[in-house]
């Protein structure tokens, strides 16, 4: 029984292209703030359509199952439900936020973050051989590679979430007890990088994540004080550490659907366009 679906070759090929997109986005984060701030444009373009590829396909996905459930084949209301206009634009907006959080989160990671974060495209590409071993007998072959590649940003994001979240509560952060949230936050926030808008959400971002840590340790130890900020301070943590993995875990999977895309159907079956598509 074959374990992956993919030739040698092509699969080289997709981890080549994979390990190319994460190089260039971490080089771009040891870029001096004014070229940065220069190439963020193209950048977010970029990141932007490629998880918009993967997001789309996930999402037909989803609208294909559930009008298969309960829609007679014969009925037009297939064609009025497949996903227009409405569902491009919300997904090409999720898309551009995600990319945004994915680029502005990357300016501000430590060398143990990178560390961690060069794992992904191994994890991913792991992950997929192993869901198509397991899936290989249960799915239809024309579903099972865009299934797959959904049920791993599931688990890849997961995994990154806990280890990006142990990474932070590992490294030292700055001591903030008994000191106000203003003066926290002005003595601690990052520098802005200039009139720009990667500079302005850098700053806002840092804002955020040390508005977390600033109630964590204001309030440990400390029972006079509400539950519910203490849950805001891991709320916000994790919030923003679950956001910078599926925001990862998407682009992979969009790099992973626009190879499989590119491809020629008459050299794999198994990556002939969707229904949808035809």
């Amino acid at each position: 029984m074959r374990r992956f679906p993919l030739p040698r070759r092509r699969r080289w090929r997709l981890l080549l292209g994979t390990l190319a997109a994460a190089g260039a986005l971490f080089g771009w984060q040891r870029v001096p703030a004014t070229p940065a701030g220069v190439l963020f444009w193209p950048l977010w373009v970029a990141a932007t359509q490629v998880i918009y590829t993967g997001a789309l396909e996930s999402a037909r996905l989803r609208r294909h199952a559930w009008l298969g459930q309960y829609l007679k084949p014969a009925s037009p209301w297939h064609r009025r439900l497949g996903g227009g206009a409405f569902m491009i634009g919300r997904v090409q907006l999720t898309s551009a936020f995600l990319a945004l959080v994915l680029l502005v989160s990357l300016r501000r990671l430590g060398a143990a973050d990178v560390a961690l974060l060069t794992l992904a495209p191994g994890l991913f590409s792991l992950c997929q051989r192993c869901l198509d071993a397991r899936l290989h007998s249960h799915i239809i072959e024309r579903y099972r590679p865009a299934l797959v590649r959904r049920l791993c940003v599931f688990g890849v994001a997961a995994v990154l979430s806990l280890g990006l979240v142990l990474v932070r509560l590992w490294q030292p952060q700055p001591y903030m007890v008994d000191t106000a949230w203003q003066t926290a936050i002005s003595s601690h926030a990052v520098a802005a990088t200039g009139p720009t808008l990667l500079g302005s959400l850098e700053r806002l971002a840092s804002a955020m994540e040390l508005t977390g840590f600033w109630l964590m340790q204001n309030t440990l130890g400390r029972f006079d004080v509400s539950q519910g900020i203490s849950l805001l301070a891991w709320a916000i943590m994790l919030l923003m550490q679950a956001t910078l993995a599926w925001s990862l875990s998407r682009l992979l999977a969009g790099i992973a659907a626009l190879h499989a895309r590119c491809a020629s159907p008459e050299e794999s079956a198994e990556l002939r366009p969707l229904p949808w598509s035809e």
